[in-house]
């Protein structure tokens, strides 16, 4: 039975790494696809789902295609994620002047969209500032 326990653990995680880059792109997609708001920063809060603390290189990577999305689609909301969301990458390298750039152009983002709900999920990045 233990056996069986740790194959099963070693399937599911090389088959969780080798999906990684699908999931990425069908996520970005799904985030450019939403009208609302809120269900936009619930969807992009899905989107890093731990992972700044697992791999904060692919975190970075990922975010900043969402960036580039954002930028490119005019949605602010995204931008300001990713920039906070980088802006936490940046922290856990411990380059925290960068972190604390990136904080700041997310804040002045947001606060030009009005969105308080940013400020409630991502109040989290400022941790390393």
């Amino acid at each position: 039975m233990k056996k069986f326990t740790i194959l099963l653990s070693i399937f599911v995680s090389i088959n969780t790494a080798f999906c990684q880059k699908g999931n990425v792109d069908a996520m970005l997609k799904k985030i450019a696809a939403e009208k609302d708001d809120n269900i936009r920063i619930d969807l992009i809060n899905a989107f890093s789902s731990n992972m700044a603390e697992s791999d904060p290189v692919m975190d970075m990577q990922n975010f900043q295609k969402l960036l580039l999305q954002s930028q490119r689609n005019k949605d602010r909301i995204a931008e300001a994620m990713a920039f906070s969301e980088t802006g936490y990458d940046y922290g856990a390298f411990g380059n925290y002047t960068k972190s604390l750039e990136c904080n700041l152009k997310a804040t002045a983002i947001a606060h030009e969209t009005g969105n308080e709900k940013w400020f409630i999920t991502k109040m989290r990045t400022f941790r390393y500032i």
